[in-house]
């Protein structure tokens, strides 16, 4: 059904991608395999880690959108614990809230970030944020 399904172009890609085994051969699941292998090859985990945490808040960036990309790129980075760990945070959010306290931009923010070590992730972020806001609002009132 996939195979009739999918149009003549895919038809020949995926035939291209099994050759010389005959597609009518392989199983459903081995044909979605190679078709996600194609389209969405996994990347590199060392190279996804490596952008994780060579990532900065750009200048024309809010916090908010800041964190987004933090979020989407830390996905891809594999952080896993093999061991069972007795604290309560992922490795993952470990390396997402010490890369943006790194990356933020604006080094006053920062430092109230890392005075507030005792602090939950989203209780930075809500600290963060309302700063931003502040220095935003204060600029409007400024003009």
């Amino acid at each position: 059904m996939l195979l009739n399904s999918i149009g003549p172009a895919s038809y020949q890609k995926i035939a291209a991608l099994s050759a010389p085994v005959a597609l009518t051969t392989l199983k459903y699941v081995e044909l979605v395999k190679l078709l996600e292998k194609h389209l969405a090859p996994k990347k590199n985990v060392l190279v996804a880690q490596h952008q994780f945490l060579s990532k900065y808040q750009e200048d024309d960036q809010s916090i908010s959108e800041y964190l987004t990309s933090l979020r989407a790129g830390v996905a891809e980075c594999d952080f896993v614990v093999t061991s069972v760990c007795p604290c309560p945070v992922s490795v993952a959010d470990l390396f997402l809230r010490a890369q943006f306290i790194r990356g933020i931009k604006d080094s006053s923010v920062r430092e109230k970030l890392i005075q507030s070590c005792g602090r939950s992730f989203q209780e930075m972020v809500a600290e963060a944020t309302a700063c931003e806001a502040s220095k935003v609002d204060a600029r409007r009132i400024s003009k």
